[in-house]
C-alpha cells in the first residue's frame, strides 16, 4: 500500500509536490518509492529503492539523497537543515 508525503521546509517557503511514496498490489515487488533530495532538478522528489540504481524519478538524475524522515533534513531551497516530511493524507494501492 502507498501513501502520500509533502516536505516542508520550517525555515523558508519551500514546499515540495505531493510525493507518492511505497508500492502498490501489482508492483510492490519492484517498486518502492521513497523521498530523496535531488541534486540536479534542485527538489524534493522520489526514487525507486527497489531499482538497482538510485534515479530522481522526477529528472532521472543519479545525484540522489535520501531523506530518512525521523528528523529535519537539508532543504533544497535555502539549505538549511529544517526539512520535515509530513503525510500528504493519500493512501493508494
Amino acid at each position: 500500500m502507498g501513501s502520500s508525503t509533502i516536505a516542508h521546509c520550517d525555515a523558508c517557503t519551500y514546499e515540495s509536490d505531493t510525493l507518492m511514496t511505497g508500492g502498490g498490489m501489482r508492483n510492490f515487488r519492484t517498486y518502492d518509492a521513497r523521498p530523496v533530495h535531488c541534486a540536479q532538478c534542485h527538489a524534493v522528489t522520489t526514487a525507486n529503492f527497489k531499482a538497482q540504481t538510485l534515479t530522481c524519478l522526477r529528472c532521472d538524475g543519479r545525484e540522489v539523497t535520501p531523506i530518512e524522515g525521523k528528523g529535519p533534513a537539508l532543504c533544497p531551497k535555502c539549505g538549511k537543515a529544517e526539512l520535515r516530511l509530513t503525510s500528504g493524507g493519500i493512501m493508494w494501492d
